[in-house]
């Protein structure tokens, strides 16, 4: 196994990147590095199948992140010790392990999981806790995401008509036989049904209390008289206790019935 130690007080960046591109060319791009911190003498143990890529990206400074990615920024790479091994033919398993054989024998401060390549068994702070709980508070979205109104009509407008990959492709008849097939001797329990009915019955029902009224009107010797006002046919049948069909053929026909003993029309207009 070869590996090559930079001292960043001493050796640009630039050469760093040289050397390691030079070594993928030679097919040594997998392994393991070890940052170390001069000022306090931390550790960080990483690993990658691409090498070169990785520690370009540390030695960029930019988009860093983890502890490591914040130790870079506040001492800067000047008092960093980078050490990085190559292993010949590497694979992601192999590399790992070395990873792992390196946190276990080595205090790697900067390192926040303890096994490489899982999170498993890593403690986050109570502060850190705090954040998370703060950061999905009032988010509805199955991955803790809520999006706002206009993300919603962006993406309803991106699958809305020519754009919707269905757009134009209706289905076939074989496809729909499939589906109707597939559908057949499905039924609910009596329990399902029971649930399902509760759940649009009365105040549940979202058109309950709306739609055209309905006036009980009664006929006496001096003329008609309003009595009461149902908001819909429905809850006319409710209120009457007799069937649709009566009170749809009373308001129909504007017949005088019974009710009370006295007579009473159905109507939707009230009279004048």
């Amino acid at each position: 196994m070869e590996f090559h130690i930079f001292d960043l007080l001493y050796t640009d960046p630039d050469r760093v990147r040289e050397s390691l591109l030079a070594m993928s060319k030679e097919g040594l791009v997998g392994g393991i590095y070890l940052w170390i911190n001069k000022s306090n003498a931390k550790l960080y143990v990483g690993s990658s199948m691409n090498l070169y890529s990785r520690i370009s990206g540390y030695l960029s400074l930019r988009n860093l992140h983890g502890i490591i990615g914040h130790a870079l920024l506040k001492y800067s790479l000047d008092s960093f010790v980078l050490v990085v091994f190559f292993v010949p033919n590497a694979t992601s398993s192999l590399v790992l392990a070395l990873d792992s054989r390196s946190d276990d024998t080595c205090v790697c401060a900067y390192n926040i999981n303890p096994t490489a390549g899982s999170r498993a068994g890593a403690e986050l702070s109570e502060e850190h806790k705090a954040k998370i709980s703060a950061a999905l508070k009032g988010n509805t979205h199955p991955k803790g995401h809520k999006r706002s109104e206009e993300t919603k009509a962006k993406m309803s407008a991106a699958k809305g008509g020519a754009a919707n990959p269905q757009y134009g492709n209706p289905l076939s008849e074989e496809h729909k036989a499939k589906i109707s097939a597939s559908m057949k001797g499905n039924t609910h329990s009596d329990g399902a049904r029971e649930k399902m009915s509760a759940a649009k019955r009365g105040v549940c029902n979202p058109q309950y209390g709306k739609g055209v009224p309905v006036h009980l009107i009664q006929v006496t010797p001096s003329g008609l008289k309003l009595v009461l006002t149902f908001p819909n046919q429905n809850r006319c049948v409710e209120g009457l206790g007799v069937s649709k069909e009566t009170v749809r053929r009373r308001l129909a026909t504007k017949k005088v019935f019974q009710y009370n003993g006295c007579g009473h029309i159905l109507t939707r207009e009230l009279p004048s």
